[in-house]
């Protein structure tokens, strides 16, 4: 093969890369440009996670936060909602079983409204609220009728959250809940009574 003829193969070659590539980018252009340029959003623990309060009637209360951290602050997160799509439950905290529910559910910011977020800067959600004289409760905007949002006590309990948008979703978070079944009016007691963790996807029996 000649010279010439070398080059004409390389050109058609060139041409017909430059052409699926075109056709690549018309069919999966916008979902490429999010997945290097779009929003990226992660849950994880926010500071220490227990935040104590004084409730109306004078008992005392704990919320428990997670933050959603957009690591892309320059490509906006809309209409952001943190989500439970599956509860787990172990009475021992190793061989656990998926509790049925119809989900997803939301779980509620620390400012409550909007519901729907445009996240660029960070923003926290509330996912857990414990008064004093009650259980810890999930906290939801609404529960389905086979929900229960209470935490039992000696129960080990994982959420698995996401962060879903218009634009983007986060990859799952997996977080545990166990509470001894005590209350203490000190934080730092509290937290060996009630344990918040960031856990791997547990084993179903």
């Amino acid at each position: 093969m000649c010279e010439y003829e070398w080059w004409n193969l390389a050109i058609q070659i060139v041409a017909a890369i430059l052409t699926m590539a075109i056709i690549a980018l018309a069919i999966w252009g916008d979902s490429v440009r999010h997945k290097i340029i779009g929003p990226k959003l992660n849950v994880s623990l926010f500071d220490d996670c227990a935040i104590q309060t004084t409730l109306e009637n004078g008992l005392k209360g704990y919320y428990y936060k997670l933050l959603i951290a957009n690591q892309r602050r320059w490509a906006t997160a809309t209409n952001a909602r943190v989500q439970i799509r599956k509860v787990y439950v172990s009475t021992t905290g190793e061989d656990y079983h998926n509790v049925s529910f119809s989900g997803p559910l939301q779980l509620t910011w620390q400012w409550t409204k909007p519901e729907y977020r445009t996240i660029g800067p960070d923003e926290i959600c509330t996912f857990l609220h414990f008064n004093e004289g009650d259980n810890p409760t999930i906290s939801t905007y609404f529960n389905s009728n086979n929900f229960d949002p209470v935490i039992k006590g000696r129960e080990h309990t994982i959420l698995e959250v996401v962060a879903v948008a218009d634009n983007t979703d986060s990859d799952i978070t997996y977080v545990k809940i166990f509470w001894d079944g005590i209350w203490s009016p000190d934080v730092q007691e509290m937290k060996r009574h009630l344990e918040i963790s960031i856990v791997t996807k547990p084993k179903v029996a």
